[in-house]
């Protein structure tokens, strides 16, 4: 029984650490950058209009790393009048930029509460300085019709908690 239980955690074990290229990847790319950057602050869809709230931040509170937390980010698509946010709707991935540099992630968590905003979380991040103003790119899907968009926050500061 010990050996299978050994055998199930070296498995989980060496699947847990595999990263996925698609998942946490940080690149440098000016054009990529510059085109992340032409996306809107805000998007009407039908008859409801979004925006993007963040907050980003790197933790410096024990027991973190000495030269602190990587990067982690919450991510806010707010329908501007309170209204409800489709159900269909669903965050898809995160793109953080920092002069050419970009992080990109995939959503770890999502939640809708209130009705109105969709929220996203992503961590392990890179380990860029706080007080630094970065761009953040939020890529959502309408389920119902294949429909992705890409809204928004520009210079948003990367917070340092203590």
């Amino acid at each position: 029984m010990k050996i299978y239980f050994f055998l199930f955690l070296i498995v989980f074990l060496s699947f847990a650490c595999t990263k996925n290229e698609e998942n946490g990847a940080i690149a440098e790319n000016s054009e990529l950058a510059q085109k992340l950057r032409s996306y809107p602050e805000t998007i009407q869809i039908d008859t409801q209009n979004y925006e993007l709230s963040t907050f980003i931040w790197r933790d410096f509170f024990p027991p973190s790393e000495p030269n602190g937390s990587q990067l982690a980010a919450l991510t806010q698509l707010i329908e501007t009048d309170s209204l409800d946010i489709p159900k269909s709707f669903s965050l898809e991935r995160v793109y953080i930029i920092k002069d050419n540099e970009i992080y990109t992630s995939k959503y770890e968590t999502t939640e809708k509460s209130p009705s109105y905003i969709l929220a996203g979380m992503v961590t392990n991040g890179p380990k860029w300085e706080t007080n630094t103003k970065v761009d953040v790119v939020c890529v959502f899907k309408n389920e119902e019709n294949n429909i992705s968009y890409k809204i928004q926050a520009k210079s948003q500061l990367i917070h340092k908690t203590e």
